[in-house]
């Protein structure tokens, strides 16, 4: 009797173990399917607004902190969409990059925009240290924002570098995710962060 007591103690021991352990795997991956339904919650708010159709908005959520990005009509526009973030479940803080183009300006600003973007896209990819790496560019009014992955640090400077020598950037944020950080070894796939972008009309 006491040995089937003692196997008992075993086996439940092993279940709470394994348990423990099922538990830190999937704290990593509970915030990610967290971060993504905030993010798609922001982007249907966002779409269904009048205000924002016809504009190529981002919303990027990492840990509960959202990061809008694009351009829009007006400061109260800017300000209104950073409001509706706000006003989702599970939105800790926000971070608004929105930028304020005048409705008349906006088609040449996107225009030139995206031949800037898509030049940097060209030479992220026919570069040899990059062609492997996960990086999206986004632009504007030629502020380049560099989101994604890469392997070490240098590829994340080569990333700038390139970026920076495109004519017309004015500026570049890089916000790209070092794989070879210590905090990020171990991590059991690539694809942490969501970037959900949002367009209309």
């Amino acid at each position: 009797m006491s040995q089937i007591r003692n196997l008992a103690s075993v086996i439940l021991a092993a279940l709470m173990l394994a348990g423990a352990a099922g538990d830190a795997a999937a704290g990593p991956d509970q915030a990610r399917r967290a971060d993504d339904s905030v993010t798609v919650k922001i982007q249907t708010a966002l779409y269904q607004d009048l205000r924002y159709m016809g504009h190529r908005l981002s919303v990027d959520t990492t840990h509960g902190v959202v990061t809008l990005r694009g351009k829009v009509d007006s400061d109260a526009d800017r300000l209104a969409a950073a409001d509706i973030a706000r006003g989702v479940e599970g939105v800790k803080d926000v971070r608004n990059d929105l930028i304020v183009v005048p409705a008349a300006q906006r088609a040449q600003v996107e225009a030139t925009d995206g031949r800037i973007s898509k030049l940097i896209k060209d030479q992220l990819k026919q570069d040899p240290q990059l062609q492997s790496e996960r990086i999206d560019a986004r632009v504007d009014v030629g502020i380049v924002t560099l989101t994604g992955e890469v392997g070490n640090s240098a590829a994340s400077a080569r990333a700038s570098e390139l970026a920076r020598g495109v004519p017309g950037v004015l500026s570049v944020n890089n916000e790209l995710i070092n794989l070879e950080r210590p905090e990020m070894k171990g991590t059991p796939e690539r694809g942490r962060r969501r970037t959900g972008r949002t367009s209309g009309g």
